[in-house]
């Protein structure tokens, strides 16, 4: 019994240090995502009138690999880009990435603008952000292959199904005949609850666990479900909702709270999280999450 106290006490104390994480932004594109590149010339013919190397194309800026880039002829010159659609709907994106190519430092953009619209790809697009890629344009060339480190973060809760990203100027116009980039990604806000402790599918020796998650960027309290049945947990039924509260920890198997006995082990628990607004109607739908209770019996054959 002291020991079960002291542990309350150990988590209690844990949770009022610790406050409330808030989850990192996530790149909300993914190839195979419909993109065009801007000015949209397509690939060269060899003249000054055409876009791109056909193995340079726009797709390569957000296709996950930094060892293939996206090169516009024209980026000494004028503004160059893409514009692409993510798969997911309706994203609110508050930070960018970007990585350096394979060569030529002065094809290296080093400042860019962020535009969103909700009509089509094609536009029209309002300005969100714009600015200097810091690292991209110091006196030493930023090393290849290698993404900036000074963060590029912006305030927006404004929702977009489009994006435009913009390269306004290049590190060395002059010798530049192009402008390049491997990597660009679009860091949006994750609304739902992430990394759950235990982690899903754990495996768990004590008869009671402190169960934690990482908020959504936009939370202000948390739905949370718990029980031993996946349907019931996973349609809000059979009790399985324990209650709306602000901390992002929820303690199941001791004395005044859920299963104040204890866990049974051989038993398989399921939870959920829903991550609700400051206008206490809007929520987000969390995963079912599970653990397993060891017992005294072999498992996992």
């Amino acid at each position: 019994m002291y020991r079960k106290l002291s542990l309350i006490v150990a988590v209690v104390f844990t949770l009022l240090l610790g406050g409330m994480t808030q989850a990192a932004g996530l790149d909300i594109t993914a190839p195979g995502d419909t993109i065009r590149g801007v000015p949209n010339d397509g690939v060269t013919d060899g003249s000054g009138n055409f876009g791109w190397p056909g193995h340079e194309h726009p797709a390569l800026a957000i296709d996950d690999n930094t060892s293939t880039k996206y090169l516009h002829f024209k980026g000494e010159i004028e503004a160059t880009g893409f514009r692409v659609t993510p798969s997911a709907s309706q994203t609110i994106v508050v930070g960018l990435t970007f990585t350096t190519a394979n060569d030529a430092v002065g094809r290296d953009p080093v400042a860019y603008e962020f535009y969103g619209s909700n009509v089509s790809i094609n536009g029209p697009y309002t300005l969100i952000a714009s600015g200097d890629i810091v690292d991209f344009s110091q006196t030493s060339p930023w090393p290849r292959f290698t993404k900036n480190e000074t963060p590029i973060f912006f305030d927006n809760d404004v929702t977009y199904d489009h994006y435009q990203v913009l390269f306004t100027a290049v590190r060395s116009p002059a010798s530049a005949n192009t402008m390049q980039i491997s990597e660009v990604e679009l860091l949006g806000k994750d609304r739902t609850a992430a990394n759950p402790d235990p982690f899903d599918g754990a495996v768990i020796r004590d008869t009671w666990v402190s169960l934690s998650w990482l908020p959504g960027d936009s939370s202000y309290s948390h739905d949370v479900y718990f029980g031993e049945n996946f349907a019931e947990v996973y349609r809000s039924t059979g009790g399985t909702f324990r209650g709306n509260q602000p901390s992002n920890h929820f303690l199941v198997g001791l004395p005044g709270y859920p299963y104040p006995d204890g866990l049974v082990p051989g038993t398989t628990y399921y939870w959920r999280i829903d991550e609700v607004e400051a206008d206490r109607v809007t929520k987000h739908r969390g995963d079912v999450w599970s653990f397993f209770v060891l017992s005294g019996k072999a498992y996992d054959p």
